[in-house]
Formats: C-alpha cells, structure tokens, sequence
C-alpha cells in the first residue's frame, strides 16, 4: 500500500458530500468495493433516519444498493449553505477525531443562477469543509469542472497543470463559483493541507455503471433532439466521458502516491461531435434529421410556444458561436493517464457501440418513447 496515498487500509474512514447525486452514488458504490473501507455522508435532511434513507434510495434508484454497505455507510445531517455546515457540534466533534479523509463532490449546479446566488453552497460550503479536513488534519480531495473554462476558445490544450484566469470562468456563476473554490482548496494547499483537484469531463453511462444522468445537459439534449426530430449536424462538440472512468479513475488517483497538490482532468481524450451521439439515435430508430446548426436552431426556436421540448429552458445556451467555442476547448489528460492504469483509461473512450447503449440507457429511464 502506497504511504502517501490518501487512502489506505490505515486511512480508511471517508467523509463525503454530494452523495446523493449522479457522480456521488456512483462513487460511493465504488468505494465500497474496497472492503476494509467506511464511507459517511453529509446529507440534508430532516432526521438521522431520513438522511440515511434519502443515501439508501438514491443508491437504489441506480441499481446500486447492497445490503452490505449498510456496516460500513452511515450519514450524516448536513447542510453546505450552513455555518460548520449545520452540524451538531458533537456530531463535529465526532468527525474530526474519526475521518481520514474529505471527498467534496457537492454542489449546486445550476447554470442560470448567479455567482451571488450560488456562492452560500459552492464557496462558503468549501470553505466550511476546509476548515474541517485542517482541524482533523486529514487529506482533501476536491471534484471541480471543466465548465471553468467555458469562456475559453483559443484552441489551445487546456493543461492540468494550466493557471485558471478569471476571464475564463466569466461564461456563468456556476463556472466562477468553482472556481473561487478551486482557489480556497490551492491556499489551503499552500497553508500545508494535502489535496487533489479532480475535473471530470460530461459524464455519460458507462459499460460497468451504466445508468444515465436524467438530469444533466446531455439527457436534455438528446431528448431535446429526439422531441424536435432534428438535431445539428457537424461542429458542435461534447467532452463526454464514461462514467466508469470518472468513478474508478478518480477512487485510483486516492489509492495512489504523489498525488498531493495536483490536479487531474478525468476526461475522454477525444472530443465527440454530438452528431455521433445522434447518429447512435438514428441506429435505434429513432427518425431524426441532421441540418446545419443555424437551421436546427431556428427551428428550435419556432417550436419554443408550442411545445412542452427539453431544451426550452437552455434556449439562450444556444448562441451563433456555440459550435466553434465548443471545439476551441481541448483539454489534455496525459498527467492524468501517468497515474491511472491503462485499462480505466480506455473504459472512458466512447466507440458507437458505448454512444447507442447511452441513448438506449436514457430510453430505458423513460426519458423519451421507443421509437414506433
């Protein structure tokens, strides 16, 4: 076992937010797998009972739960936007004589919301579990975004180990606000605190874990597509990531040595042009015309009194520019490849065989009808 990993079977006690989310239940069943490990989660909830449920159901609703992980995850009452993170003071207490380490996955995400609005969450909340993991003097692993460089389209290879400027998180709150945390995590560093950053590119199912996200830009894209009949043809480009590589690549960087003060982007390699992802509809049936991106806009647009699309609140996303913006961001993952083996990586490449069981899995959920 590494000795400077954040991990170990000496440092086996996780505490974690987000838990309850897409990313974070799909982490948490791969922590789990390691046997000698406990996992306790900040929940919000009303009650110990029905923070501990609300953890159970979200696992369940991924087809996840195992009724052995109930020896080993607990949660907690929490709340990010709180002070001490609304924790009852011996329930602090309890955490700082017995955590290993902080795996902050929590977030509100929200791409319309202001920084103003989601600075109580995003900032302050890291802020609160800052100060946490120092006091217990343990390790911190923080999940940031690639959304941090929105704003960026100069066609240059993003670098893990790249200074982010402020210019470039200027597309939304959501970017700023993450990125103000990303900032609060690299001072802790400097004030001696052992972390890693983690940007997972666009997760989408994977093979291993392979439920869809219903609820993120991907899902209302395509069921967007799919309503209209017709999706953008060419230039509009995606990171999409498998989720398998996120969850398994990120629990390895934990277990891993020389790791500290660095960041690490979780991505596919190569970009995917959402026309793929379209195609991979069309293979399952589903009639769909592929146009010019101005043409599928405008008619978008036309539709957007009448009709109940997906894609109706993420109108304004949809910019002249959005195509080219989305191939001037190119990030690069080869310091990120050096720590994790060979076989995660290639889990996060997406052939068409992986893009139709993505479109198949949103399907399932019910997100949009088999097609007649």
């Amino acid at each position: 076992m590494n000795s400077d990993a954040f991990l170990s079977e000496q440092k086996s006690h996780v505490l974690m937010t987000g838990a309850t989310g897409y990313l974070g239940s799909h982490l948490v069943a791969e922590l789990l797998q390691l046997p000698w490990l406990r996992v306790t989660c900040l929940v919000r909830a009303q009650s110990q009972q029905a923070a501990v449920q609300r953890l159970k159901d979200s696992l369940q609703s991924f087809d996840l739960w195992d009724d052995s992980y109930a020896e080993r995850l607990d949660a907690v009452v929490a709340d990010l936007g709180e002070p001490r993170l609304g924790l009852a003071p011996l329930v602090y207490q309890q955490l700082l004589d017995d955590i290993d380490v902080v795996l902050h996955n929590g977030a509100a995400v929200n791409y319309v919301l202001t920084y103003a609005q989601l600075k109580n969450i995003n900032v302050n909340g890291t802020q609160a579990l800052l100060r946490l993991a120092q006091e217990s003097d343990v390790a911190f692993v923080n999940v940031s975004t690639l959304r941090l460089f929105d704003a960026r389209s100069d066609g240059q290879p993003i670098l893990e180990s790249d200074e982010v400027d402020e210019a470039s998180t200027a597309y939304s709150g959501y970017s700023r606000s993450k990125w103000v945390a990303e900032k609060l995590v690299a001072n802790a560093g400097k004030r001696g605190l052992r972390y890693f950053t983690v940007r997972p590119g666009l997760v989408c199912a994977g093979k291993t874990y392979n439920s869809p996200n219903v609820n993120d830009a991907l899902a209302k894209l395509v069921t967007g597509c799919i309503q209209l009949g017709a999706a953008p043809s060419g230039a509009l480009q995606v990171n999409l990531t498998s989720l398998d590589y996120v969850v398994k690549g990120l629990v390895e960087l934990m277990l891993k040595s020389g790791t500290s003060g660095k960041t690490f982007h979780l991505v596919n390699d190569d970009a995917t042009l959402f026309s793929r992802v379209m195609e991979a509809a069309i293979e399952l049936g589903h009639p769909l015309e592929l146009c010019d991106y101005d043409v599928w806009v405008a008619r978008l647009r036309s539709n957007a009194t009448t009709s109940d699309n997906a894609l109706l609140p993420l109108l304004d996303y949809f910019e002249p520019e959005l195509p080219q913006k989305s191939q001037g961001r190119v990030f690069d993952s080869q310091f990120t490849q050096s720590f994790i083996s060979q076989h995660h990586v290639d889990s996060g490449k997406l052939d068409d065989e992986a893009l139709q069981r993505v479109v198949l899995g949103m399907r399932q959920f019910n997100l949009f009808p088999s097609p007649v």
